[in-house]
């Protein structure tokens, strides 16, 4: 009762629940499927108003009842088929009273689940998709800007302008991301993303073995973040947690490439002059 969020893959167990509910033949089931979707906005903290990133978000009495309404049908469902209750509550002599039970809380889920959709949902779907922006505009100009990439290195023209937009989008967006990590994470090192994005440009770079020593790792950083950042992408936003900081692989992994750019600067920097 007290998880504030699911973001690992429920979807099997819904399904299954489904499953379940359909076979027992629940009277008065009105739900087409029970989809993470829309159970993943019963799940947040039980409060008035919430800071999430410095932004306030409030959270109306509806919302907060029919939240906890809804945790509470899922746990009973699984709490009267909890393998050790069972053992003791389903018997040859208690078994009717047993399913009548685990009909009473299947009708109640599916009652709670199909009002969250139509009542509530709106509200904190709007929370989560306000909360998780950032996170979402760096994904998809990652993508945008990835697939221009690709476009370029197989050999296709691209106008100049092109690149150079969804280069600026991805420098921004990315910087919002260090932002926050920095005023809400554990991102300390000084960083400039439209600088990094510059220094990775000196001709040659590769070719030069002091400036490869220290610049290979660093463009290394940035493509595992990025290969992250397409992976969120692939996954959905359903495996994207809100509160962005939260994120702790992309943020180790920002943390990173923030430091070893940190490094390629007070050595490197010069060159740009």
């Amino acid at each position: 009762m007290g998880v504030r969020d699911i973001f690992d893959d429920y979807q099997i167990y819904l399904d299954a629940m489904f499953v379940m509910i359909q076979d027992l033949k629940v009277p008065g089931r009105k739900a087409k499927l029970y989809e993470q979707q829309y159970v993943r906005t019963m799940f947040f903290e039980k409060c008035e108003s919430l800071n999430i990133d410095g932004k306030v978000y409030d959270i109306s009495n509806g919302a907060m009842v029919d939240m906890w309404n809804c945790k509470e049908a899922i746990v009973e469902i699984y709490n009267v088929l909890d393998a050790s209750r069972m053992e003791m509550e389903c018997t040859f002599e208690t078994y009717t009273t047993w399913k009548k039970d685990l009909l009473k809380a299947c009708k109640e889920w599916d009652k709670l689940y199909v009002k969250h959709i139509k009542s509530i949902y709106p509200e904190m779907n709007g929370i989560h998709m306000s909360a998780m922006l950032p996170l979402n505009q760096l994904i998809d100009s990652n993508k945008n800007f990835h697939h221009l990439e690709k476009m370029i290195a197989g050999g296709r023209e691209v106008p100049q302008f092109r690149h150079k937009a969804l280069e600026l989008e991805f420098c921004t967006f990315l910087t919002g991301i260090c932002e926050i990590f920095r005023e809400f994470g554990d991102l300390k090192d000084h960083f400039n993303i439209d600088q990094m994005i510059k220094t990775l440009k000196i001709s040659n770079w590769k070719q030069i073995k002091p400036f490869s020593f220290y610049l290979h790792p660093l463009n290394n950083s940035i493509t595992k973040m990025r290969t992250s950042l397409l992976k969120m992408d692939e996954l959905g936003h359903l495996r994207r947690k809100y509160i962005i900081e939260n994120n702790a692989e992309l943020q180790t992994e920002v943390k990173d490439m923030v430091h070893k750019d940190l490094i390629v600067q007070w050595l490197v920097g010069d060159e740009l002059k």
